[in-house]
């Protein structure tokens, strides 16, 4: 708007208050609009976050925080719905997907989805990918209290 007001003179164009007026009114709303923006909201958000905030997660905090919202998920999808909502927070991302596995080997189904458009209900894995899931499946990390595993007979 500025900018406005110190070219027009200068190229010997003459506005009326009037029209001057609503071109200031028009580039402030659009100003506005720019501002309030989701977009510009969530990169202001972020860039203060990073560059102002020191980290401060505590990691139990957050482990009760993320137990106390799955307690009250009594579904497979509520439970998606929930794990996703808090990977949005924790992580500061726009997108979240979850997939997983059914009756059907190979093949990973949809379950929740925040922020995508078109992705695929289904999605089957390559056989260097089963093979890497079908290894580390139903594994826990080990706490040395475990008993050895019995050999077949």
């Amino acid at each position: 708007m500025g900018l406005t007001a110190e070219i027009l003179p200068r190229l010997n164009i003459s506005l009326d208050s009037l029209t001057m007026t609503l071109v200031a009114i028009g580039g402030g709303t659009a100003l506005a609009l720019f501002l309030l923006s989701e977009t510009m909201r969530w990169k202001t958000k972020s860039f203060i976050q990073a560059h102002f905030y020191r980290h401060k997660y505590d990691y139990r905090e957050e482990w009760m925080e993320f137990t106390r919202r799955l307690s009250r998920a009594t579904t497979a999808a509520a439970v998606a719905q929930e794990t996703a909502a808090r990977i949005l927070e924790a992580m500061w991302v726009r997108e979240v997907a979850v997939y997983v596995t059914r009756d059907q080997p190979g093949t990973m189904h949809l379950l929740h989805q925040v922020g995508y458009d078109k992705l695929p209900f289904a999605i089957t894995l390559s056989s260097e990918a089963l093979r890497a899931f079908s290894e580390t499946s139903n594994r826990l990390p080990s706490t040395g209290r475990e008993k050895a595993p019995r050999k077949p007979k």
